[in-house]
């Protein structure tokens, strides 16, 4: 080889070298400038309305005399797209959910949107949204939220059963084939921490434990990929999901 392509080659190696380190440098500081972006976002809006109290409130009073077993389907934004709904003779069904809603604005409303209406039964979805903040967090805040929303789904299941409530508490489910654009925003770590929350909730002994319904398996198959027909998007789910979440109910 010519010095003068070995001197071309040489600037080459240099000049890849350089744009890697400052990709993973600058690439990084996006990933927690889009974090930080996200995180204002929810802070923002928790401080305006930090217990989403006011979207049932109309439609909790407007409540007739309770005439059938009421159930109501209690959490976040999986919740709220429960849909079908279970329908038997002489059950009512009413939707709680909000899009969303962390486990401590659950707890927040836990009181008038699902106690004060007498439900006979509650199914519980939250924890998911928890799992996104502290896949945005750094590692002491992440593992704060994990605690917090282990405390919140425990005292959730806590308060029902001293009130005498039948409930049922979902497994979180991770995300689904996350795109490129989930990536860029949550990271690869919201399994895990998902994954860590059902852990608080579903030791032996806790209030939630006795009343786990795990899920899991009805949107992975037994290859371990994501079953196309129960996936909306990474979070949510296909009503054909909700007729299996029916069909699993006691």
């Amino acid at each position: 080889m010519s010095p003068g392509l070995k001197r071309a080659a040489l600037w080459l190696v240099i000049g890849v070298l350089i744009g890697g380190f400052m990709g993973a440098i600058f690439g990084g500081y996006a990933a927690d400038l889009r974090g930080d972006i996200a995180r204002y976002r929810m802070e923002k809006r928790l401080r305006a309305e930090p217990t989403n109290a006011h979207v049932y409130a109309r439609a909790n009073v407007e409540l007739g005399d309770k005439t059938d077993k009421r159930l109501i389907i209690f959490g976040d934004s999986r919740a709220k797209g429960w849909s079908p709904v279970p329908r038997s003779s002489g059950l009512e069904a009413l939707n709680r959910g909000i899009d969303g809603d962390t486990t401590a604005q659950m707890r927040l409303r836990l009181e008038s949107d699902v106690i004060a209406i007498a439900p006979d039964l509650v199914l519980i979805l939250g924890g998911i949204n928890d799992a996104i903040a502290a896949a945005g967090s750094g590692e002491r805040r992440a593992a704060r939220i994990v605690a917090a929303a282990g405390t919140n789904l425990n005292a959730i299941c806590a308060r029902l059963e001293t009130q005498g409530i039948e409930f049922q508490f979902f497994d979180i489910v991770p995300p689904l084939a996350p795109d490129a654009g989930d990536l860029a925003l949550w990271g690869a770590r919201v399994e895990p921490f998902a994954k860590a929350i059902n852990k608080l909730v579903t030791a032996p002994g806790l209030p939630c434990a006795e009343h786990v319904l795990e899920i899991a398996d009805l949107f992975i198959d037994t290859d371990g990929a994501p079953i196309a027909a129960h996936r909306r998007d990474a979070l949510h789910w296909t009503p054909a999901a909700y007729r299996m979440l029916n069909a699993r109910l006691p």
